[in-house]
C-alpha cells in the first residue's frame, strides 16, 4: 500500500514539474527560433542596457546599428559578447527605408524597438513621419517572419501634459499621469518629441486594429528622464545633463525639474515586458514620485558630495535669465524651457507594470543613481577634473550679462510684443496663432474691435496659448493708422490686405504703397527692431521680356531678384500693386540717413491650409465653391501651391532673424508644388467621397467667357492660366541664409487639412443643397447662343458669296 502511495506521489510530482515546465517555457514566448532577440539601435544609452541585459541571459541578440564598421560606437557592445553568455550579431539598418529590419528579424522570435528617430535638421514633420514610419516597419517585419512579441520604446512625454486637465487643475494639482492619459499640449511645432511619440504611438495601435488577427504581442514602454551607468564614452541623452556639469561647461545651476529613473531598470522593464505573455499595450516605468522627482540642483549637490573633486556650481540662475540663456543656445526648444517653468513635477503611476507583470525595481534611490552615472564617467574618462573648466566658467560669467543686453538690442525694449496688421486675415490669423504660442504680446490690428465674427477666433487662440492678445483698431488709409499698435512692440508684420472692392485702379495701387509706407514712418518713430511687409509671387513674375524671349515652358524658376514687369495698372491691377508697394518701401529705406531696422518682404504663391474661423477668404475659397457644388466644372487652373501654415512661420522667422533682408520667397520643389484644379478636387474626392466635386472639365474657351462674365478673375489671371503649368520659384534664400525648415510639403496634405478644416466648422457640409453659381446656367447658354450666332454668319457668308458667283 505504501509503495502505491510513493508511486502514485512521484508521478504527481512528475505532473507538477512539468506543467510548472510547461508554464515557463509559455512565459519566454516560446518558438523554434533558440531564443533570438532583435534589438534596433543597439548602441543607444538604453538599448545597451537591453543588449547587456539579454545577453546575460544567454539569448542571441541581433543588434540593428547605422554602422557596423564604426567601432567607436559598437567596440563596448562587442566587448559585452566577449563576456556575456549570450551572442551578439550586429545588422545594419537606415530606419528611414520601408525594409530596414527584414535581414536583422530572420530567426528571432521578438523585437525590442529603441532606435532613435529624431535627427538634427530634418523638420517636425519629417521627425514624426520618420518616427511613424520606423515603429510601422517594425510592426510589419514582426508579422511578416511570425514574431511572438514586440515592444516600442515611447516616452512620458507622450503621456501628458493633457491641456484640458492642465487648464483645469494646473500643475500643483495635475495629479499622477497613467497609462491611459495622452499628452494633448504638444503640436507639431510647439513639443516635437512629445508630438511624434504620441503619433507613433497611436500609429502603431491602429495598424494592430487593422489587422484581421492579432498577429503578437505589442506593448510600449513609456519611461521619463533616465539616468544611469556610462557603458561607452559616447554621452547622449539624458546623461549629458550629468557631464556638462561635472566637466565645468555650465557654471550655474539650472531651474530644471525631473521626474527620474534608473535606466537599469529601464531596460529591465523592456526586457520583462518583452518576455511576458500576460504584457499588452502601455507600461510606465516609473517609481514613487516623492522618491523620484528631483531637481538640477539635487543632483549636482549629489555630486558634490560624493566627487568634491569637481567644481560643480552653485549659484541659481533665475528663470528669466535661463529662459534668455535657452533662446541663445537653441539645444533646449520652448517647449522643454516651458515645462521646467512650472515646477515640480506630479509624477506617473507606474503600478500597472508591477500589478500586472510582477516587475520590482532595483534601482529607486535616486542619488545612487546619480553616484552610479558620474563614477561610471569618471571610470570612463568622461569626466576630468583637469578640463577647462574654470576656463568655461569664466567665459560664462563674462557672456552671461552680456545677454540681456543683446536680447535687448536684438528685441528691443518691447518685451515680446509684436504688431500684426490685419490681424484677422487669413494667413495673419496663423502668424497670430504662432506668436501667441511662442509666447509674444501680439498687438492685432482690425477695422472694428467690436465685429465678434471676425475677431472671436483670435480671442479662443489667446485663450489656449502662453501668449498674449490685444486688438486695436486701424484704418490703413489714414496716415497714424498704426500709432495705437505700435508702443511697447519691438517688430510688425503687415499683413492688412489694401485691397477693396470697387475700388478705382489708381486708388488701389495708392493705398498699398501709402499703407507700407505708413508702417515704414511709424517703425521709426518707435524705433522697432523689425519690419516684415507681405507681398506676393505675384510680384515676382512673369517678365514680360524674358516670357516673349524663353516661353513660359522655358521661363524657368523665378528668384528674389526677378520682377513683375507684365502687369500694368489695368492688366493685373493686383500683382501691379504689389511692385509698386515694395520699390516704394525699399526707396524710402535708401532715402534714409541710417537704416533705421531690419526690412524684409515675404513673397508667397497660391496659399492653402486651415481654415480658422467660418470666413472665407482668399485662396481657400477655390475649395470651398467646388465642395459646396457652386461649380461643377472642372476650371483649367494651374497653381503653385505652399501651405499657408509655412507661409506664417516664414514671416514670425524672418521678422526673428537678425540676419533677414530683403526678399524671401516661400516655395519649395516645383516638381511637387505645382498642381492643378483637376488635382485639388480628385485629392478631396479621394478622401471625401461624400462630396460631390466635378469631374467635367471646362474647355479653356468657356473657362474664358465664364471668366468674363463671373468678373471675379480677372482677365490677367484667366491669361496666366491660359499659359499652363507654372515653371515654380525659388525658395532657397529662406532656408540658406535664415535656417528655415518648411513643415509642410505634401500639397494633398495641405488640401486634405484645408478641407477637413472646413469640414469641422460646417462651412462645407455634404448633406446641405447646392449652391451652384447662376452663371453655371447662363454660360451654356452663352455657348450656344454665340455657337448659332457663329453658325449663322457662317452661313450668310456662304449665301453671299454664291449669289455673287451667279
Amino acid at each position: 500500500m505504501g509503495g502505491a502511495w510513493r508511486a502514485a506521489l512521484r508521478r504527481l510530482t512528475a505532473v507538477v514539474v512539468l506543467v510548472a515546465l510547461l508554464q515557463v517555457q509559455d512565459a519566454r514566448a516560446e518558438g523554434p527560433q533558440d531564443g533570438c532577440v532583435v534589438v534596433t539601435g543597439a548602441t543607444g544609452f538604453a538599448a545597451g542596457h537591453v543588449v547587456e541585459i539579454l545577453l546575460g541571459k544567454g539569448y542571441t541578440v541581433h543588434g540593428t546599428v547605422r554602422s557596423v564598421k564604426d567601432t567607436g560606437k559598437t567596440q563596448f557592445l562587442r566587448d559585452l559578447d566577449d563576456r556575456l553568455p549570450g551572442t551578439l550579431k550586429l545588422f545594419e539598418a537606415d530606419i528611414g527605408s520601408d525594409n530596414a529590419f527584414d535581414e536583422a528579424s530572420k530567426g528571432c522570435w521578438g523585437i525590442i524597438h529603441l532606435a532613435a528617430v529624431i535627427l538634427p535638421g530634418i523638420g517636425p514633420q519629417k521627425q514624426v513621419d520618420l518616427a511613424v514610419n520606423s515603429a510601422i516597419s517594425v510592426l510589419e517585419a514582426s508579422k511578416k517572419y511570425n514574431f511572438k512579441a514586440v515592444t516600442l520604446t515611447s516616452s512620458v512625454a507622450a503621456v501628458c501634459p493633457d491641456k484640458e486637465r492642465l487648464e483645469k487643475r494646473g500643475w500643483k494639482n495635475y495629479g499622477l499621469s497613467t497609462h491611459e492619459d495622452w499628452n494633448t499640449l504638444a503640436t507639431l511645432n510647439y513639443g516635437t518629441y512629445p508630438f511624434s511619440k504620441v503619433q507613433m504611438e497611436q500609429a502603431a495601435q491602429q495598424w494592430m486594429k487593422d489587422q484581421p488577427s492579432k498577429p503578437f504581442r505589442l506593448a510600449i514602454i513609456n519611461f521619463p528622464f533616465a539616468l544611469g551607468p556610462q557603458q561607452n564614452t559616447r554621452v547622449t541623452s539624458s546623461n549629458s545633463i550629468v557631464n556638462i556639469f561635472m566637466n565645468g561647461e555650465i557654471p550655474f545651476v539650472l531651474p530644471m525639474h525631473f521626474n527620474l529613473i534608473d535606466v537599469r531598470d529601464v531596460a529591465k522593464a523592456h526586457v520583462e515586458v518583452t518576455e511576458s505573455t500576460k504584457a499588452d499595450g502601455r507600461y510606465i516605468v516609473a517609481y514613487d514620485p516623492a522618491e523620484s522627482s528631483i531637481t538640477q540642483r539635487f543632483i549636482l549637490e549629489t555630486i558634490s558630495d560624493k566627487f568634491p573633486a569637481f567644481p560643480v556650481p552653485f549659484f541659481s540662475l533665475p528663470f528669466w535669465l535661463f529662459r534668455i540663456v535657452m533662446y541663445f543656445d537653441g539645444r533646449m526648444e520652448t517647449y522643454m524651457v516651458d515645462s521646467f517653468a512650472r515646477g515640480t513635477h506630479p509624477g506617473y503611476d507606474g503600478s500597472r507594470l508591477i500589478n500586472e507583470l510582477g516587475f520590482k525595481y532595483d534601482h529607486t534611490n535616486a542619488k545612487q543613481t546619480i553616484i552610479d552615472t558620474a563614477q561610471s564617467m569618471i571610470d570612463l574618462g568622461i569626466a576630468n577634473t583637469s578640463n577647462n573648466a574654470a576656463t568655461m566658467q569664466r567665459l560664462m560669467f563674462l557672456a552671461l550679462p552680456v545677454g540681456p543686453a543683446i536680447l535687448l538690442l536684438v528685441i528691443g525694449p518691447g518685451d515680446g510684443c509684436v504688431v500684426v496688421s490685419g490681424a484677422t486675415g487669413y494667413a495673419a490669423g496663423h502668424v497670430v496663432k504662432l506668436l501667441l504660442d511662442r509666447g509674444y504680446t501680439v498687438h492685432g490690428t482690425v477695422r472694428s474691435v467690436k465685429d465678434a465674427t471676425k475677431t472671436e477666433f483670435l480671442w479662443k487662440m489667446a485663450d489656449s496659448s502662453r501668449g498674449s492678445l490685444k486688438l486695436f483698431e486701424a484704418d490703413i488709409g489714414s496716415p497714424d493708422a498704426f500709432e495705437q499698435a505700435a508702443p511697447g512692440c519691438w517688430g510688425i508684420i503687415h499683413l492688412a490686405a489694401p485691397i477693396l472692392p470697387g475700388l478705382p485702379h489708381q486708388e488701389q495701387v495708392q493705398l498699398a504703397v501709402q499703407s507700407g509706407i505708413q508702417v515704414l514712418e511709424t517703425a521709426k518713430k518707435h524705433k522697432l527692431k523689425a519690419v516684415t511687409l507681405t507681398s506676393s509671387t505675384a510680384a515676382v513674375g512673369p517678365d514680360k521680356e524674358r516670357l516673349e524671349k524663353r516661353g513660359w515652358e522655358n521661363y524657368g524658376l523665378s528668384t528674389h531678384e526677378d520682377w513683375n514687369t507684365l502687369a500694368t495698372l489695368d492688366y493685373g491691377t493686383y500683382s501691379f500693386s504689389k511692385v509698386k508697394m515694395e520699390k516704394a518701401a525699399q526707396q524710402w529705406m535708401k532715402d534714409q540717413p541710417n537704416k533705421p531696422f531690419r526690412l524684409a518682404f515675404i513673397n508667397f504663391p497660391f496659399a492653402i491650409g486651415p481654415q480658422q474661423n467660418t470666413r472665407v477668404t482668399s485662396s481657400n475659397k477655390i475649395i470651398k465653391v467646388f465642395m459646396n457644388g457652386e461649380i461643377p466644372f472642372v476650371l483649367p487652373m494651374f497653381f503653385n501651391l505652399i501651405d499657408v501654415r509655412d507661409v506664417a512661420k516664414a514671416h514670425v522667422e524672418v521678422t526673428e532673424s537678425t540676419k533677414a533682408d530683403g526678399r524671401y520667397i516661400v516655395a519649395y520643389d516645383p516638381a511637387k508644388s505645382s498642381i492643378t484644379q483637376r488635382f485639388i478636387l480628385e485629392t478631396i474626392s479621394a478622401k471625401f467621397p461624400a462630396f460631390a466635386v466635378p469631374r467635367l472639365a471646362l474647355p479653356f474657351w468657356l473657362f474664358r467667357l465664364f471668366m468674363l462674365i463671373d468678373g471675379r478673375i480677372e482677365p490677367y489671371m484667366v491669361d496666366k492660366f491660359a499659359l499652363g503649368p507654372h515653371p515654380g520659384y525659388d525658395g532657397s534664400r529662406l532656408v540658406n541664409e535664415i535656417g528655415f525648415v518648411y513643415d509642410h510639403t505634401d500639397p494633398k496634405q495641405s488640401i486634405l487639412d484645408a478641407a477637413q478644416s472646413m469640414i469641422d466648422l460646417g462651412i462645407a457640409d455634404p448633406d446641405a443643397p447646392a449652391t451652384t453659381h447662376p452663371l453655371v446656367f447662363v454660360v451654356p447658354a452663352a455657348a450656344l447662343l454665340v455657337s448659332l450666332m457663329v453658325a449663322r454668319c457662317v452661313c450668310c457668308r456662304s449665301r453671299a458669296h454664291k449669289a455673287k458667283q451667279a
